[in-house]
């Protein structure tokens, strides 16, 4: 059917009818693109959407929101199809239209966000730490201002910052402890508004890393007991998945709940 309107609508010769159903067409476009994309078939959405994208820039202007918007999902359909190169080519036209117009704070964080992953994605470690960071500045400002009400954004963050310098050699590795210590905190202080997964997540991430990292095993496995603490019942899947990580978790999660032995007592 879709496909039927857009042969007709093509044969159309006025220029003013041909402008209204220049608009059509990209609705029309779009349709058939979120129908492909529904199913997965994610080549065929991302044909018609690089359709749309240059009927759209003829009809309203290369610099409109709506062309904005449209690189912005036709961005995330290339990085489902690992098109890298392609995804932040469009992510980056899309931040300079939404930079060079009016925007909203949380638009522009999340496409920032959508760079950061494809850098990541690409091995470029480097600049998506500097988006990262750049998103940071955003999302603790709005925390300032009083413009979210929980901080579950802004953790994830910090953990993507503190995992891009984990992975790097010793040194540089510590200069990501200060930003999940931050996350630590922000869980602690709104424990009762994220969710509990994400908590989890953290304190067990900085337990994995000063136990294997820096020898702190005593340290370590006390934010794996405080992360079963604060945020209680371990998912089982996380438990598999972690391997040796998923013997601490359970260890601290006994603790914590079973009085099997005094807490952090394992550790010694």
């Amino acid at each position: 059917m879709f496909h039927e309107a857009l042969a007709k609508i093509g044969s159309f010769d006025d220029q003013t009818k041909q402008y209204k159903f220049s608009q059509m067409r990209v609705e029309i476009h779009k349709n058939i693109a979120q129908i492909y994309e529904s199913i997965e078939f994610y080549s065929n959405a991302i044909d018609h959407l690089e359709q749309l994208s240059v009927i759209a820039t003829e009809v309203y202007g290369p610099m409109d929101p709506l062309v904005s918007n449209n690189l912005n999902h036709l961005g995330l359909l290339y990085y489902k199809e690992h098109d890298y190169d392609s995804a932040l080519s469009v992510f980056l036209k899309c931040l300079h239209i939404c930079t060079s117009n009016k925007h909203d704070k949380n638009q522009l964080i999340s496409l920032l966000y959508n760079i950061a992953t494809v850098y990541k994605a690409m091995g470029m470690t480097k600049e998506a730490l500097k988006i990262y960071l750049k998103i940071l500045g955003y999302e603790r400002q709005m925390m300032q201002e009083d413009t979210v009400k929980t901080p579950t954004d802004l953790i994830r963050t910090l953990r993507h910052i503190f995992e891009i310098y984990a992975d790097q050699d010793e040194a540089i590795s510590k200069q990501g402890i200060p930003y999940l210590l931050e996350a630590v905190d922000l869980c602690r202080q709104y424990k009762d508004e994220i969710d509990s997964r994400l908590g989890q997540n953290v304190f067990f991430l900085l337990g994995k890393y000063l136990t294997l990292n820096q020898q702190e095993v005593t340290e370590g496995f006390r934010y794996f007991c405080e992360g079963c603490e604060l945020f209680g019942e371990v998912d089982l899947d996380i438990v598999y998945a972690t391997g040796e990580d998923g013997l601490r978790i359970i260890l601290a999660h006994l603790c914590t709940t079973e009085n099997a032995f005094p807490l952090h007592a394992a550790a010694a």
